[in-house]
């Protein structure tokens, strides 16, 4: 949203670092800060690092599939099965992140967390970017944005770019 683009004098986001203390309070009133709690969120923080590498796989897997003559720096190794390899192993650490009722804590933090992001995600791409949810971008667009032109100019949406102050 453009309130956390805003900055003040200093150059400092005071709506991001309101999100920081917010959370911070919110944590410590919960209880969440002692070391067993501090563990846990660091774990359920491991569950999203991990589903990234999983959604990155699928992604590999379905743009490989999707766009099979587009140049590309590196080769899909072994049909993708690099890739399945990688998810297989990812979902063994998230199954295996703990033991008992401090892995259902775990997952029960990380699937709030999720849908609350899957649920600003949505929001944002539907009413803010004005697409199609799960609609895929077409190729040209996306290396477009990738090129060395685009790639010098501040933002693709000069509307969503940060503002910075000096």
């Amino acid at each position: 949203p453009k309130i956390f683009a805003k900055t003040n004098i200093h150059g400092a986001p005071p709506v991001g670092m309101l999100c920081l203390v917010a959370g911070d309070l919110l944590l410590i009133l919960t209880g969440l800060v002692n070391t067993s709690g501090l563990i846990t969120m660091l774990l359920a923080g491991s569950c999203f690092w991990i589903a990234s590498y999983i959604i990155t796989h699928i992604n590999v897997l379905a743009l490989r599939r999707r766009y099979p003559e587009t140049d590309r720096n590196k080769k899909l190794m072994f049909w993708g099965i690099p890739q399945i390899l990688g998810m297989i192993g990812s979902v063994f650490m998230v199954w295996n992140i703990a033991e008992g009722d401090a892995r259902i804590l775990i997952y029960k933090i990380f699937f709030v967390m999720f849908v609350i992001l899957a649920v600003f995600a949505a929001m944002w791409s539907k009413f803010v970017l004005k697409k199609p949810l799960f609609a895929p971008a077409p190729m040209d667009e996306v290396l477009a944005l990738e090129s060395p032109e685009t790639l010098s100019q501040p933002a693709v949406r000069p509307e969503l770019a940060v503002k910075q102050s000096h």
